[in-house]
């Protein structure tokens, strides 16, 4: 938005007018409580700033802060069998944070960045902070308990898949683990939940979710069953 004031010959409007050097203070002004955080705040640099003029970019300092959070495990076992390291805390309102690209240092190692979007005041911010490969998952398809059978003019699939964690940290860790059973938007499919080992089920998404804690090494087995039932005349894929 700022580069459409620039002049095409690379000067900025006024800047005939402006000192060879200014002492920034650092001020940040609330101008209003609605709209986004680029129209509450304004963001000065601390201290003077000088920008060399051979045309390469240069990071200048606006201030810092830090936010009180809980770091938990995201298991993701359908994806990935690493887990994710998930940062996560409700007091951030009163931060300075604008949604956009985030870089992510964490150890002493770049993690990667992610596009942030910024929650209902009162919900709680998650960020991702990298995969720990010491918290694994595995999802198998239990091929002994899976069956079919048919009745009529219909047909039923049982299916059964079994996640393994394990953590192979020397302290206890909070895994978040999630995955998803069928959802039917046909009248003439239905699905059964056989069972969740303890699981959360969002019946509108088939979201299942576990919140569980795992011991130093510790390794735990989580089920994930459901039945499926449909015409004969159906073909449903990847059962």
């Amino acid at each position: 938005e700022m580069s459409s004031g620039w002049s095409s010959d690379g000067s900025a409007p006024g800047a005939a007018d402006m000192p060879e050097s200014r002492q920034f203070q650092p001020v940040v002004a609330v101008t209003t409580e609605s709209g986004s955080a680029v129209d509450r705040y304004r963001f000065e640099p601390l201290g003077r700033v000088e920008v060399a003029g051979n045309g390469q970019p240069e990071r200048i300092a606006l201030g810092n802060f830090e936010l009180q959070g809980k770091l938990q495990m995201l298991s993701l076992p359908s994806y990935s069998d690493e887990a994710y390291q998930m940062a996560s805390t409700a007091d951030w309102s009163g931060a300075r944070l604008m949604p956009g690209e985030v870089q992510v240092i964490a150890g002493g190692a770049y993690r990667g960045a992610f596009n942030m979007t910024l929650p209902a005041p009162g919900d709680t911010l998650e960020f991702p902070v990298g995969q720990d490969p010491q918290v694994r998952s595995s999802r198998v398809r239990m091929a002994d308990k899976c069956k079919s059978a048919a009745l009529g003019g219909k047909k039923s699939t049982e299916v059964v898949w079994e996640i393994t964690l394990q953590n192979q940290h020397n302290r206890p860790v909070d895994v978040r683990v999630l995955d998803r059973v069928p959802v039917s938007g046909n009248e003439n499919i239905s699905v059964e939940i056989s069972d969740l080992s303890g699981g959360k089920l969002e019946p509108v998404t088939g979201q299942v979710s576990w919140q569980v804690k795992l011991g130093a090494g510790e390794q735990r087995k989580l089920l994930l069953a459901y039945k499926v039932t449909y015409p004969k005349s159906y073909y449903l894929p990847n059962l």
